[in-house]
């Protein structure tokens, strides 16, 4: 069996939520068939490589525009290319239109992992291409119930989707180096605040920050992307000196901060969040987390008064009481923190998700 997985972008090198899980995902279902990659280089030449036994097509590409590679060439890929099943990871317009065009007969199911939510002009235009291209997939797998329930696009397919959550390797992040969490903790303080992410407009950082008077201890901002000059110059303004931005960090380092913070936050304001990812890799260390309701599956990843609390986005004393009763209550933070580390090891172990995505990919060749 042949598949072949298409989105825009993978991890290494691009750093995100959905790039690590297709990353992780394709690792894992590499054991079952033959894998093939396709994405965009971000160069304006294209080549292939094959690396621990997957097929990598990287696509050349003229820039991107709303978010979107623009990659004349990318069609004539997925065209040539003959898979038994094309996984394609949306929102990617580029991705969606090619198989459209490219597929050639071939079945192929939708990795849902958004729905659009900035761009709304552009989408009015591009929303009948879209419906086409849900309305001819064999599935579409959304991340969770309660996604599908408030999405206007996946509400007209319930009998489509196939719901499964995004998945970790949970085990990495259960051994930590003691001696690099102790210096991290001498640096920053026994007890601290901890996010990590791409510096992007709907991570809510800008809440974060506004809630730093409010809160206790330091803030630990770890990541880069588009938004941190921006958010540097907003901590500056607010004059609050417990906001420390760390710049990106390894995924060995991520392990370590998570060991040594108290609490991780997850602020985001929009619809893009759509799970987050951050959040399972927080629980996996046995950290609460600090999440806010946007009606997606980050409500599902982070259970309300069970793995940690969820508040109003953009909400910053709302964000910062949550943040400093946690703080202030050792017990129900240590509860939580175990009970969400429970939770990942049994619902969002990557080898669960995976063979169970590779079943439901199975049934749509069949």
């Amino acid at each position: 069996m042949h598949i072949c997985h298409v989105y825009k972008d993978i991890y290494p090198p691009i750093v995100g939520g959905i790039e690590k899980f297709i990353s992780l995902l394709v690792q894992e279902q590499k054991q079952w068939a033959k894998i093939t990659v396709i994405v965009c280089s971000r160069k304006i030449h294209s080549y292939k490589e094959s690396r621990e036994g997957i097929d990598f097509i990287y696509v050349g590409e003229w820039g991107r525009l709303l978010s979107s590679p623009i990659s004349p060439l990318f069609p004539f890929f997925i065209k040539n290319i003959k898979p038994d099943l094309f996984v394609v990871h949306s929102p990617n317009p580029l991705a969606e239109l090619s198989v459209l065009i490219g597929k050639r007969g071939r079945p192929y199911v939708v990795r849902y992992h958004s729905d659009v939510v900035r761009q709304k002009l552009t989408m009015k235009l591009y929303s009948p291409i879209f419906y086409n291209f849900l309305n001819k997939a064999n599935f579409i797998i959304p991340t969770s119930d309660i996604y599908v329930k408030n999405s206007p696009f996946l509400s007209s397919f319930w009998d489509k989707c196939r719901t499964l959550p995004l998945g970790i390797d949970f085990q990495k992040f259960l051994q930590p180096n003691n001696q690099q969490v102790k210096e991290i903790q001498s640096r920053y303080g026994s007890s601290f605040v901890f996010f990590c992410g791409v510096h992007r407009y709907y991570k809510g950082i800008h809440v974060l920050i506004k809630s730093a008077p409010y809160i206790s201890v330091p803030i630990i901002i770890a990541g880069d992307g588009p938004e941190r000059r921006k958010l540097e110059e907003m901590a500056k303004y607010i004059s609050s000196k417990n906001i420390h931005f760390i710049g990106s960090i390894s995924d060995t380092e991520l392990v370590q901060y998570l060991h040594a913070c108290s609490i991780f936050v997850f602020p985001s304001i929009a619809r893009s969040e759509a799970f987050g990812l951050s959040i399972i890799e927080a629980h996996s260390a046995g950290k609460p987390v600090v999440a806010t309701k946007l009606g997606t599956g980050v409500e599902w990843a982070n259970l309300d008064g069970i793995t940690g609390i969820n508040v109003p986005p953009n909400n910053e004393l709302a964000l910062a009481n949550a943040i400093q009763f946690l703080l202030d209550n050792n017990e129900i933070r240590q509860t939580m923190g175990q009970n969400a580390q429970k939770r990942v090891q049994s619902e969002f172990d990557i080898k669960i998700t995976a063979r169970k995505e590779f079943d439901l990919y199975r049934s749509a060749i069949n």
